[in-house]
């Protein structure tokens, strides 16, 4: 939110998710906001400052009577005796603003950049950085290993990790990488479209891809490793997990699946290599967090 007049400020677009108040049948409801929205606010008391609010507000006739069902950017005026006024029900508050005593159009301004306190909780897709205001509203999540945030502050990602917050670097993006490093007998398999690859995305790794056995170790394709062992291919340490991770790959032409780890040193294996038919096509799609 900003100012744009003495009296009024600009909502950008947002979208957001509001909980259904008015009956307790109702659940959440998502609202999009696709423009921006000018807010007006009232001339101030005369002696005492005043707590006006910017609210999202869902009206839903099945349950509140209104006739309508819609989500609107609402203006919320506080009481006379300067305290904010209650939320009507499905709503949520976006914005609180201090409108000094005596102001109005003609007398003095809000400064909206000093008067303005969010109440919302900055939300995201899963995988993705929650935006944090700083370093305080951090630490002040409910943390699990894994977690990202985007500092407002300064603009560092973090991610906790091993019980702390950990600086990650996502302009991290190396591409489709192909793996280069296969364990004879295992190749690129010649009947699907994609070869073994993989690519990072700041803390984020994606494997995808296809192998198989080549009909003979003498036929195994250029760049395979013998070695006597339970694994599949080698990734750069660039790739490896913080921590072992296991997945269930799928057979491409088939319907199996196959129990298969990626270790922190980058290495694939089968917990049983020996239960892999050697007509599959071993399907590597899977995704970890580096460590």
């Amino acid at each position: 939110m900003s100012g744009v007049a003495a009296m009024q400020a600009r909502v950008s677009a947002f979208v957001a998710l509001v909980d259904g108040t008015a009956h307790p049948l109702q659940g959440a409801y998502p609202v999009v906001s696709d423009s921006d929205v000018v807010v007006t606010f009232e001339p101030g008391e005369a002696s005492v400052d005043r707590v006006d609010q910017v609210i999202v507000r869902v009206r839903d006739g099945v349950y509140d009577g209104s006739g309508v069902q819609e989500g609107s950017v609402e203006y919320l005026k506080g009481q006379p005796s300067g305290a904010a006024s209650p939320l009507p029900p499905s709503s949520l508050a976006l914005w609180e603003v201090k409108v000094p005593a005596g102001v109005s159009a003609a007398n003095g301004s809000i400064n909206f950049a000093t008067a303005r306190t969010r109440r919302f909780t900055y939300t995201t897709g899963v995988g993705t950085a929650l935006p944090v205001e700083n370093a305080t509203e951090r630490d002040a999540l409910p943390v699990f290993p894994g977690l990202c945030v985007v500092r407002r502050d300064t603009g560092d990602v973090e991610r906790f990790w091993a019980g702390a917050w950990q600086a990650v670097d996502w302009r991290a993006e190396t591409g489709w990488t192909p793996i280069s490093r296969l364990i004879s007998p295992w190749r690129s398999s010649p009947s699907v479209f994609y070869p073994p690859q993989v690519r990072r995305h700041g803390p984020l790794v994606e494997l995808r891809g296809t192998i198989d056995r080549a009909p003979s170790t003498s036929a195994a394709s250029a760049g395979t490793l013998s070695v006597p062992s339970s694994y599949l291919l080698v990734l750069p340490s660039w790739f490896a997990p913080a921590v072992t991770t296991r997945w269930a790959a799928a057979d491409y032409s088939a319907t199996r699946q196959f129990p298969l780890r990626v270790e922190t040193d980058g290495w694939v294996g089968a917990d049983n290599i020996g239960g892999i038919p050697s007509t599959a096509d071993v399907q590597l799609d899977t995704i970890w967090a580096v460590g």
